[in-house]
Formats: C-alpha cells, sequence, structure tokens
C-alpha cells in the first residue's frame, strides 16, 4: 500500500552533549566521518555536523521501503476502523512514523484529540476516559518527526533530554505510569527484509490478529516490559529495512575509510550487518568507529572494528565522539 503526502522531518533538536563519551582531543585539520543512515535522513544528520566542524559524507547502509500487499492492507484497514482502541502508540524510529501516519489517519487522530481531553502523561489506566492514544517515541528523531506531521508536543512522550542514552528503557521511565491491566499497545516497527519472514514464538501468540510477518523485527524488550504490566501488544510492520546497492564508487570509498582517517558513524545493528554483505571478507582492523549505542558498539567490535566507542544518537554528541578519537 503506497504512501503519499508526508511533510519532510524537521531537523533533530539537540539536547546538552553528554562529555561522558567524549575525551579530549585536538586535530590541526577538520575531522571526516561516514555517515550509514537511509538516503532520506541523512541531509539533517550532515548539515548539523558540519555545523559542529565534522565534514560528513553518507553511505547508506539501510533502505526503507513501504510494505505493501493484501494482508497488510487488511491490518490496515482493522487499524482504520478505530485509532482509539489502543492506550499509546509507541513509533520505534521516525521512519515508523513516516509510514504510519497516513493524512486519513492522522486527521482521525487529531479529530480525537480535539473532541476529547488527554489524561496526563503519567496517569495509568484505560477504558471509555481513555480516548485518545498517547504518542511514544524512544528519542528526540523520532519524537521531532510527530512533531513534523502536526502531532501536539503535548501527546508525546519520549526520555528525558539529559537521559544517558535515548532508547525503550529510558523511554520506559517516562511512561511506566501510563500502563496498567488491561491497556493496549500498538507497537509501529519495521521488517527485516533480509531475514525469514517470521517472528519469535511469543510475540506470534501475543499479537494473533496481525499474521506473520506483519509483526515485524524489532527488539522485544519493551514488549515484555508491558506484558509483565498486564497490557496487551500488538505489532505492526509498517515498513522493510533491506541491504541497499553500492555503486563501485561507493566499495572504493568504504575499503579506504581507514586511510582517509574517516570515522564510521552506526545507529543501527542491522547496517552492520549489511556492511559485511557488501563488503565480504573485508579487514576492518585499522577501521574507527562512533556507535549510537552500547549494543551497537559491541557488534562493531565483532565485525572486526579496532576502535569503536558510544555516543548518544544526537548530531552533537557525535560530533564531539568522533573529535575524541586519536
Amino acid at each position: 500500500m503506497a504512501v503519499t503526502g508526508r511533510r519532510q522531518a524537521k531537523p533533530v533538536p539537540l539536547p546538552a552533549a553528554d562529555a561522558r563519551f567524549m575525551p579530549p582531543a585536538i586535530h590541526a585539520t577538520p575531522p571526516q566521518a561516514i555517515l550509514t543512515r537511509p538516503a532520506h535522513q541523512a541531509e539533517a544528520w550532515l548539515a548539523a555536523l558540519g555545523q559542529f566542524g565534522v565534514r560528513a559524507e553518507n553511505l547508506p547502509l539501510i533502505e526503507i521501503q513501504p510494505m505493501q500487499g493484501p494482508a497488510f492492507n487488511e491490518a490496515q484497514q482493522r487499524i482504520d476502523e478505530g485509532i482509539d482502541q489502543w492506550d499509546a502508540i509507541m513509533h520505534v524510529s521516525g521512519s515508523a512514523v513516516q509510514h504510519f501516519w497516513q493524512p486519513a489517519r492522522l486527521r482521525r487522530w487529531l479529530a480525537l484529540w480535539q473532541a476529547h481531553p488527554v489524561p496526563d502523561a503519567g496517569s495509568a489506566g484505560s477504558g471509555p476516559a481513555r480516548r485518545v492514544p498517547r504518542l511514544w517515541a524512544p528519542g528526540p528523531g523520532t519524537a521531532q518527526a510527530l512533531l513534523a506531521l502536526g502531532l501536539p508536543a503535548g501527546a508525546i512522550d519520549q526520555p528525558r533530554v539529559e537521559a544517558g542514552q535515548f532508547d525503550s528503557e529510558a523511554l520506559w521511565q517516562q511512561v511506566e505510569g501510563q500502563i496498567g491491566e488491561g491497556s493496549r499497545v500498538l507497537i509501529v516497527r519495521g521488517l527485516d527484509g533480509n531475514a525469514a519472514d517470521t517472528a519469535n514464538a511469543a510475540d506470534t501468540a501475543a499479537t494473533p490478529a496481525l499474521a506473520q510477518p506483519l509483526a515485524g523485527h524489532g527488539r522485544d524488550w519493551l514488549s515484555q516490559a508491558l506484558r509483565q504490566r498486564g497490557a496487551e501488544v500488538e505489532l505492526l510492520a509498517v515498513y522493510r529495512r533491506i541491504c541497499p546497492s553500492w555503486s563501485a564508487h561507493q566499495r572504493a570509498l568504504a575499503s579506504a575509510a581507514a586511510a582517509q582517517r574517516k570515522v564510521w558513524v552506526f545507529s543501527s545493528s542491522e547496517a552492520l550487518h549489511h556492511l559485511a554483505l557488501l563488503l565480504p571478507g573485508h579487514d576492518w582492523a585499522a577501521h574507527r568507529a562512533i556507535a549510537t549505542h552500547a549494543r551497537i558498539v559491541q557488534k562493531t567490535r565483532a565485525l572486526g572494528f579496532g576502535t569503536a566507542r558510544e555516543s548518544r544518537p544526537t548530531p552533537q554528541d557525535v560530533a564531539l565522539a568522533i573529535k575524541s578519537l586519536p
């Protein structure tokens, strides 16, 4: 099902940098970096890094495609039967926001927001009094994507700006109080286009209304936390993440990154999997990388990168982390 009429997301807001990830270093020339974000997300990041003194270019390691097909269309129709059937909608990424909020669905949510009061973000429970689902985002980039659609800031929950990391665990600290026995939460995420179209047995059993692979793939930490609180969780994939095709120039650029002192920036473990597919057998020992989560750092080191350090996923923090490398 094609998705049209979406607005472009605004640049990510820049919270205060976290000095824990950035020991000082001095560079005679501006450091250079290679972003690996999907092409449609790169422009704002490239501009922001440039403002912080990092010359960057983008080599996309993930291509985003909308979900299509009869089964997906049927799931969409069921969602549109009542957007108010959930207490909260969790968007795992800006791509989830982009591909879930079709114009007609967005108008229905906004009409509900205008017609019914919304409980405070910290209140728990469900039922007739809960008429408009809260909008959850794991970080400022996803929250900004929601705001760019015209959704009100008062309906969006995200980690605190000073959080050490932007992820589901940090978000849970802000929204746990909203969830009680019988609450319903929809988690909107992506599908790994290079994996078998299956999901784990726990998610299959917990999502009977959405046939696999419509539940998609992703971390299950939040789903498990919600279920432990007695909530009903539904999972819906609205986009596919696939390995892009690189030109000979792009392959040469990636191979030469170490010699040119360029620092890789990874924001997804799946990007590393795709890098291994695109350059099989490459020796990464001389390459350096910044990763935006500890789990991605581990994946980077497992691939063989000689240097891999963690940064919060904001342009300012990433720029400072790049500058901290020797």
